[in-house]
């Protein structure tokens, strides 16, 4: 009987390592070639939908600092213009800090502005930090990485006189980038 119990917790032992051994095998990561800036550009209309309506960007601008070759997270700061709304005029860039994880997440490092305003009215939303919102896919385009997302529930606030709600988690934001390594390659394991 003790045999029996000495190797049952001898599999059970085995077993979890495999499954360790086989979590860790799956795990993405970024892959540069070199350390230093990185930069980020639309492929596509970047759309914002919030609760007062939504907001679609045609440029994307973003930059990073790659200090470490492969990493599994990589910090951005991206500023959106050329905004158009069917409520008013997005009167100025939309500018945000993100933190990218390899495994398909972002998290939203500061709380980004969006400024509507449309015959002396203003709507201004607010953008909570939050993290772990997904999703986010990766594909590589031979020195470049394509950044699709399609990120849900997004929390946000708005006020003024065009728009008013508080910590509404029903935000979406789609669009696409090409992000470039300046000087080497960029790609995702």
């Amino acid at each position: 009987m003790r045999l029996v119990k000495i190797l049952g917790a001898a599999i059970v032992a085995v077993l979890a390592f495999s499954a360790m051994v086989a979590t860790g095998a799956s795990a993405h990561e970024f892959e540069a070639s070199t350390t230093g800036l990185l930069l980020a550009k639309a492929h596509s209309s970047q759309l914002f939908k919030f609760p007062a309506g939504e907001v679609v960007c045609t440029t994307l601008v973003g930059h990073g600092k790659v200090v470490e070759l492969k990493p599994k997270k990589q910090v951005a700061t991206v500023s959106y213009t050329n905004c158009s709304t069917a409520l008013g005029t997005v009167s100025e860039p939309i500018n945000a800090e993100y933190e990218f994880d390899a495994e398909g997440s972002v998290s939203i490092l500061k709380t980004v502005k969006v400024i509507i305003t449309s015959a002396g009215l203003k709507c201004e939303v607010s953008v909570l930090p939050q993290s772990g919102l997904t999703a986010i896919s990766y594909s590589n385009t031979g020195k470049e990485i394509l950044l699709s997302s399609n990120v849900k529930s997004i929390k946000s606030n708005g006020g003024g006189a065009l728009c008013n709600w508080t910590n509404d988690a029903t935000g979406i934001y789609t669009g696409s980038a090409l992000v470039s390594l300046d000087g080497g390659t960029i790609s995702w394991k």
